[in-house]
C-alpha cells in the first residue's frame, strides 16, 4: 500500500469516528424526575481522582445557607453538527427561574417560572451525592475540546461554594447522570413565556 493510500485511509477512519461521536453526543437518555438524584460517586472514580490529585476528593456537603439573591444553578447545553438542544437555564435563590431556548428545544425564546424550596433542596442533595465540588472543571480531564460535539456547562453556587464544570465528552458517569437528572427536572417545571421575549 502506498503512503498516499495509508493517509487517505487514516483520514477516512478519523472522519468516520468523528461523525459517530457527534451522533452519540446528541443522544441523551431522559431520566424521570421522580427518580432519586444520582448515586454517590463510585469508589473506582474516587481512587482515580485521588491518584491524579494526590488527595482524597471525598464528597463535600453543601452548607445550608445560600448567597442573598444569587445564582443557585446555571445549566447550559450547546449545539453540535446534529440537532442537539441549545438552551440555558438560571435558577436563583429567590426561587425565580429563567429558561432561554435557542435551538432544537420544545421551548424557543425566553420563559420563566418559580421553583419550590423543595426543588432547590433536591439540587443541593444531588450536588452533594455527586461530589460535584470534587469534579474536574473540564472533561475530558487534561484533554482537548472537540468543537463539533455538544457541551454541557453546569454551574452550582451554594453556601459560598461555586463551581462550573464544562463537559465536552468523556465525563464520569456520576456527572452525566447529574446532567440528565437536572435536564429532566428542568423540563418538568411549569414554564411560562417571559416578558423578556
Amino acid at each position: 500500500m502506498s503512503s498516499i493510500q495509508v493517509i487517505c485511509s487514516w483520514h477516512w477512519l478519523t472522519g468516520l469516528l468523528l461523525v459517530l461521536s457527534v451522533f452519540a453526543g446528541c443522544q441523551r437518555r431522559a431520566v424521570p424526575v421522580s427518580e432519586a438524584p444520582p448515586a454517590i460517586i463510585d469508589a473506582a472514580l474516587l481512587e482515580a481522582l485521588d491518584a491524579e490529585k494526590h488527595q482524597s476528593p471525598t464528597p463535600q456537603a453543601v452548607p445550608d445557607t445560600l448567597p442573598a439573591l444569587g445564582i443557585v444553578l446555571i445549566f447550559k447545553r450547546t449545539g453540535c453538527f446534529g440537532k442537539c438542544p441549545v438552551f440555558e437555564v438560571r435558577i436563583y435563590d429567590n426561587r425565580q427561574a429563567t429558561y432561554h431556548g435557542m435551538m432544537h428545544t420544545a421551548r424557543l425564546g425566553w420563559y420563566e417560572t418559580e421553583v419550590s424550596e423543595a426543588w432547590i433542596a433536591e439540587i443541593k442533595a444531588a450536588t452533594t451525592q455527586t461530589a460535584f465540588f470534587a469534579l474536574e472543571d473540564f472533561y475530558p480531564a487534561g484533554g482537548t475540546l472537540i468543537p463539533d460535539l455538544p457541551s454541557t456547562f453546569t454551574t452550582i453556587s451554594m453556601g459560598g461554594h461555586e463551581k462550573t464544570v464544562h463537559n465536552n465528552f468523556d465525563a464520569p458517569q456520576a456527572l452525566i447522570e447529574l446532567e440528565n437528572w437536572l435536564e429532566a427536572a428542568i423540563n418538568s417545571l411549569p414554564w411560562q413565556p417571559s416578558k423578556q421575549d
